[in-house]
């Protein structure tokens, strides 16, 4: 039987290393660079063993639907800590809306 694992998320972005600084600063990610197999620079982050690859967008790459949609709809970050991770992403200007 094949056994499947957790590898990584791949985002694109218009700007990908201010990106990777966002969630440098936000969720303390380190950033890595990069070069996919097309030979094309890409921006890696490791936030705590969950690893994305951010490569850069096209200019012509539309933007993604503001809508609920068929896709991926986020990922989600785990905390010990839920006030104490919210008073730090304020504190660093993250700002919520409910």
């Amino acid at each position: 039987m094949v056994t499947y694992s957790y590898d990584h998320i791949h985002i694109r972005s218009r700007e990908p290393i201010e990106t990777a600084r966002y969630f440098n600063k936000m969720f303390g990610a380190e950033i890595l660079e990069s070069v996919q197999t097309d030979g094309q620079p890409r921006v890696d982050i490791d936030i705590n063993g969950l690893i994305v690859f951010i490569a850069q967008a096209e200019a012509s790459t539309p933007d993604g639907p503001v809508d609920p949609y068929v896709g991926l709809d986020h990922f989600g970050l785990r905390v010990e800590d839920l006030n104490a991770a919210t008073a730090d992403l304020k504190a660093k200007g993250a700002e919520f809306s409910m």
